[in-house]
C-alpha cells in the first residue's frame, strides 16, 4: 500500500513531546471515503469537540483490514460498502498518548439501505452526526474545522491528507 503521509506532534502542536523512556503502543485503524450514487460521501461530525472525521476505526484482534473497515463503516454511518481502491497509509506519531497510529485508507461505494448506527459510549458522548459531502466541499469543511481536543487536531491533519490524496487519484 502506498505511503501518504507521516504526521508528527510538531506538525500539529508546533513542538515535539517525544521522551527517551517512552514505550509506544501501535494502533492500527482503517478509514474509507465511500461514495453514494450522487457522488457524495459521509463524514461524521463530532459536535462535542467540533470537528468532522472520515468514518473508520480500530482493527480488532483477528480482523482483516477489509472486514474491520466494513464493520466500522456500518457502525459509524449505517451503510455497507464495497471497497474499490487502496489509497494508502498515514502514520501519526501521537506521543502525548504514547501511540504510533497507522491508518489504512480506502475508497469505496455505498451499498444498500441505511441501517442503525452503533456507537461506543465514548463515541456517543461526542454526539456524532453523519453529514454528506462532495469531495471538494469536504476538504473545505475540514480546513475550516477548529477541533477542541488533541485527538481532533491530529484527525484533521490525517483526514485532510487522505482527502488530498483521494482528489489526486481521481
Amino acid at each position: 500500500m502506498k505511503f501518504i503521509k507521516e504526521i508528527f506532534e510538531k506538525d500539529v502542536f508546533g513542538k515535539e513531546i517525544l521522551r527517551n523512556d517512552m514505550k509506544l503502543t501501535i494502533r492500527r485503524s482503517v478509514r474509507a471515503v465511500a461514495f453514494n450514487k450522487e457522488q457524495k460521501f459521509p463524514l461524521v461530525f463530532l459536535s462535542e469537540n467540533d470537528y468532522h472525521i472520515i468514518p473508520g476505526g480500530k482493527i480488532d484482534e483477528g480482523e482483516t483490514l477489509e472486514s474491520a473497515l466494513r464493520r466500522e463503516f456500518m457502525e459509524e454511518v449505517g451503510f455497507d460498502l464495497k471497497i474499490t481502491e487502496e489509497v494508502g497509509v498515514i502514520v501519526m506519531h501521537e506521543y502525548y498518548e504514547e501511540t504510533l497510529h497507522i491508518n489504512y485508507c480506502y475508497l469505496g461505494k455505498i451499498l444498500g439501505d441505511e441501517k442503525e448506527r452503533v456507537y461506543t459510549t465514548e463515541e456517543s458522548d461526542q454526539v456524532p452526526v453523519v453529514k454528506w459531502f462532495r469531495l471538494e466541499d469536504a476538504i473545505k469543511v475540514l480546513k475550516a474545522d477548529k477541533p477542541r481536543n488533541d485527538l481532533g487536531k491530529f484527525n484533521r491533519f490525517r483526514d485532510l491528507a487522505f482527502l488530498e490524496e483521494a482528489r489526486s487519484s481521481e
